[in-house]
C-alpha cells in the first residue's frame, strides 16, 4: 500500500508557484468513456480500459479535495482552501483494478501563494521528496523537457526498489507546467518489475 501511493505522496509535497499569463479563467476537465478533456489547458488524453477513475476512498481522504460525481468542484475547491487544507485538487485520477498502476492530473491554484520559485526549484523539491520517501535506493533522472501535445513540461522519471523485496521495482514520472494562476502536474506511478508496464502508461502522454 505504501508503494502504491508513492507517487501520490510525492505530489502532496508540491509547492507549485509561478506565472506565465494571468487571470485565465479555469474550468475543470471532464472524463467521458475514457477520454479526458480540459479545454482550459488544451489537454486531451485517451485512457485505456484497464484504468478506472479512482473513488473518494482512494484519493479524497488524503486532503479532501477530489470532486466526485454530482459534487460542485468549485465549492469543494474553495472549501479546501478556506480550511487551509490545500489549494490544489485532482482534475482526474485513475488506477488499475489491481492498484499497480496510477496516473492523474493535478491542478493547483498558485495565486494564493506568497513566493514564486522557479519551475526548476519545484522539480528539485519533487526530486528530494522522491529520495525522502523511496530511500537511497531510488534512481532519479536529470530533469528534462517533455513535450506533451505541443506543450512543454519539466519532468523527471524515477525507479525505486522496495526494501522488503529487492525484486520489486517502482517506476514513476512527474511532469509540471505553469500557466496563469495555475500549475498543472501529470503523475505516473507503476508498481512492476517490468518496465514495459511503465512505458505503456507513459504512451498516454507521449504518443503523437
Amino acid at each position: 500500500m505504501k508503494r502504491k501511493y508513492l507517487g501520490l505522496v510525492l505530489i502532496l509535497c508540491l509547492s507549485l508557484v509561478g506565472c506565465t499569463s494571468s487571470n485565465k479563467k479555469f474550468e475543470r476537465g471532464t472524463l467521458n468513456n475514457g477520454i479526458y478533456n480540459n479545454e482550459s489547458f488544451n489537454l486531451e488524453f485517451v485512457y485505456p480500459d484497464n484504468l478506472q477513475q479512482t473513488g473518494k476512498e482512494s484519493i479524497a481522504y488524503l486532503y479532501g479535495c477530489q470532486p466526485i460525481a454530482n459534487e460542485d468542484w468549485t465549492m469543494t475547491f474553495e472549501k479546501c482552501k478556506a480550511e487551509k487544507n490545500t489549494n490544489y485538487y485532482w482534475d482526474v485520477a485513475l488506477e488499475s483494478k489491481d492498484g499497480t498502476e496510477f496516473t492523474g492530473i493535478l491542478i493547483e491554484d498558485i495565486s494564493v501563494r506568497d513566493k514564486k520559485p522557479a519551475l526548476e526549484t519545484l522539480i528539485d523539491e519533487q526530486m528530494n521528496a522522491a529520495k525522502k520517501w523511496a530511500g537511497e535506493e531510488v534512481f532519479i533522472t536529470e530533469p528534462y523537457e517533455m513535450n506533451i501535445q505541443g506543450q512543454t513540461f519539466k519532468a523527471f522519471t524515477y525507479i525505486a526498489t522496495s526494501p522488503s523485496n529487492p525484486e520489486e521495482d517502482y517506476f514513476g514520472m512527474t511532469a509540471i507546467r505553469i500557466e496563469g494562476n495555475y500549475a498543472i502536474m501529470i503523475s505516473v506511478t507503476v508498481n512492476s518489475t517490468d518496465k514495459k508496464a511503465f512505458n505503456d502508461v507513459m504512451k498516454i502522454y507521449t504518443a503523437e
